[in-house]
Formats: structure tokens, C-alpha cells, sequence
């Protein structure tokens, strides 16, 4: 295959050929570019020969086997066994309060569930705050569309963009004529509290159920969303976002048209940032996946199933690793593109 530069400028759409496999590419720290919004396609055979070093693929074997065992160790020890019911009991209330939604059954019951865990910015008290939704001032005439940014576990609704890159594509999701709905995955400390008899709204089971109400009360207009009438609904997610996503996607079917991985993570304390997330999302339209190889402790991987139109980029910059790979320009403005196609594709 011939390599081709693509320019990725954010508000432009580039010119995407037709393709009869999925699109496998890498952004490498010794390509040379044109401008800061542009990079070097490669083929599949190409990525593939660029990999870490010995001693980071060494290192990285070594930590994932180590996680393994430890997860085999966690998971037929008698005393992880009581921790399990302990947690469960905890939480199970809490759990079970986020699938009935607070037991709301009309409009405006729905409304007041849903500021229950928004993010309010006049208020003090947003710790436990679960999503902020704007809706995009811009009208282009035809269905809303509706895009679902997911942060890592790391990142709440406060973190500045320069912590959490995904928060600089909001303004541009909202130029672009999208309504922006912001979530947060799960707190991993808060599980181990719960192992301890300590209830908190952060647990990922918690927050993904929540995060997999409001998907689906956007996608029926109901509640905050009513009037809404999306025609596509999209999702970009960082880490333990993506594994927060996944975890709601047997609930989701046919709901999320597109999907953008960055550096998924699976979406649990108990899971050690294993890089697990190896299958494409079944229930997803179109896909992409940006990820990295570099860190030692926490890197994504490929993933297996993509399909014609899907797109698989691995970044091989020295700098990146996985808490910034979410900052990186090219990431953020392919995810942009990706997503903006593909709703042009929709109408």
C-alpha cells in the first residue's frame, strides 16, 4: 500500500477513500510533518514493524502476567470471596436506586433524577456529580446529533483541559452543531471502599449504570433530553471511560452509531488497568481506536474485528504514554473527524 498524507485540521473534513479493510495506522515519533495537523498513512504491514523496546515489552510482560496471576489469586481466594459479598452488599442499594432512576416514572421526575447527579456549576458541591450536558446553540437545520465524551477515572468534572484533553472537544462538538454530553467513569479507590463496608456513589458499577441511563434517556428524548430527537448518537472515550462504555454496550444496541477508543482500560479496581479491551464493540456502527505501547504499567491495545471503514492508530511518539495520549493533537482531531464523517455520512 502507498503511504498518504491526510491532513486532520479540526472544522475541515478530509477526503476519506473507500476502503475493503479497515484502516491500520501509525503515528511514529520519527515521521516528518508537514504541519502540526498532519501525518504519514502507513499500511498494517508497515505499523506492525515499528514496536518498543525490548526492555518496555520486557517489562510490560512481566506486569501483565504478574496481573494475571494476582486476578486468578483475587478471584478463587476464600478471602476475596468475602470481600465480594461485602462490596456487593454495600453497594447493591445504591446499585439498584441508579437502574430504577431513583424510581422516576413521569417527565418530571426523570428531570429531577437527572440534576440529581449533574454537574452544577454555580454550586459548591459537585463531587459526586456524574455528567454536564450542553446543547449546541448552533442550527443546522435538520436531527440533533449527539456526541457522549467519556473521561478516565482520573478526571472528574473540574479536571482543566490541559489535564483531561477530551474536554478540548467540546467546543468544537458545539461549533459543529452536536450536543455535548460529558460523563465520568467510576472512582477505582471507591471500590476498595466498598470492600470495606463503605457505600459510595462513585463506584464504577454505580457510575456506569447511571452513565447507561443517560445514554439511553437521550436516545428516547426523555427527561433533560426531551425534544432532543437524535438521529445519531456517537461516543469518544479515554481509559476507563471506554471500559465504562463497553460495560453498557449489551444495553446500547443499535443506540451508539459511532465509537473512538483512546487507550481503553478496563473499567474495574479488580481488573489492575489490564489492557484487555481487545475486541471492537460489536454493537457499534463505525469505530476507532488510538492507542499506545509505550507505557510499561498502563497501555492500550489492538483490537481485534474491525471492519471495512473502521480505524486502528497506534501512536509510537517517545513522550506518549497513557495519561497523555488523550492530550495528543493528532488524537484529538482525528477523533474529531472520525466522529463529524461519520455523521455527515447519516444525513
Amino acid at each position: 500500500m502507498t503511504a498518504g498524507v491526510q491532513s486532520l485540521h479540526i472544522g475541515h473534513s478530509p477526503t476519506i477513500p473507500g476502503q475493503s479493510a479497515p484502516d491500520t495506522t501509525n503515528i511514529s515519533g520519527n515521521t516528518t510533518l508537514q504541519n502540526q495537523d498532519s501525518f504519514v498513512r502507513h499500511s498494517e504491514s508497515e505499523a506492525s514493524t515499528e514496536r518498543p523496546s525490548f526492555f518496555t515489552r520486557l517489562v510490560q510482560g512481566v506486569v501483565n502476567s504478574a496481573r494475571n496471576a494476582w486476578r486468578c489469586i483475587r478471584q478463587y481466594n476464600p478471602i476475596t470471596l468475602l470481600f465480594n459479598w461485602i462490596e456487593q452488599r454495600t453497594v447493591s442499594g445504591l446499585v439498584e436506586n441508579a437502574c430504577n432512576r431513583n424510581g422516576a416514572t413521569t417527565q418530571t421526575e426523570l428531570e429531577n433524577y437527572h440534576r440529581s447527579i449533574e454537574y452544577n456549576p454555580d454550586s459548591p458541591d459537585n463531587e459526586n456529580a456524574i455528567f454536564s450536558f450542553q446543547r449546541s446553540t448552533r442550527n443546522t437545520g435538520g436531527p440533533r446529533h449527539l456526541v457522549v465524551i467519556a473521561h478516565g477515572h482520573s478526571h472528574d468534572l473540574n479536571t482543566p483541559e490541559h489535564y483531561a484533553g477530551l474536554r478540548g472537544l467540546i467546543r468544537p462538538f458545539l461549533d459543529a452543531g452536536c450536543d455535548v454530553l460529558v460523563v465520568r467513569s467510576g472512582t477505582v479507590s471507591h471500590e476498595f471502599w466498598n470492600r470495606f463496608g463503605v457505600a459510595s456513589p462513585l463506584h464504577p458499577q454505580v457510575v456506569e449504570t447511571h452513565v447507561g441511563n443517560l445514554i439511553e434517556d437521550a436516545h428516547r428524548g426523555v427527561g433533560i433530553f426531551s425534544g432532543s430527537n437524535y438521529q445519531s448518537i456517537s461516543a469518544v472515550c479515554y481509559s476507563m471511560g471506554a471500559g465504562c462504555i463497553r460495560n453498557n454496550m449489551s444495553r446500547l444496541q443499535n443506540i451508539l452509531t459511532t465509537t473512538v477508543d483512546i487507550d481503553p482500560m478496563l473499567h474495574r479496581a479488580h481488573m489492575m488497568a489490564c489492557p484487555e479491551i481487545n475486541e471492537r464493540p460489536q454493537h457499534s456502527g463505525s469505530h476507532c481506536l488510538y492507542y499506545q505501547e509505550n507505557s510499561c504499567f498502563i497501555n492500550g491495545t489492538y483490537q481485534r474485528g474491525l471492519r471495512p471503514g473502521d480505524r486502528a492508530v497506534r501512536i509510537q511518539e517517545p513522550d506518549i504514554c497513557h495519561s497523555s495520549i488523550d492530550n495528543h493533537p493528532q488524537v484529538l482531531n482525528g477523533a474529531f473527524e472520525f466522529v463529524m464523517n461519520a455523521i455527515r455520512t447519516t444525513r
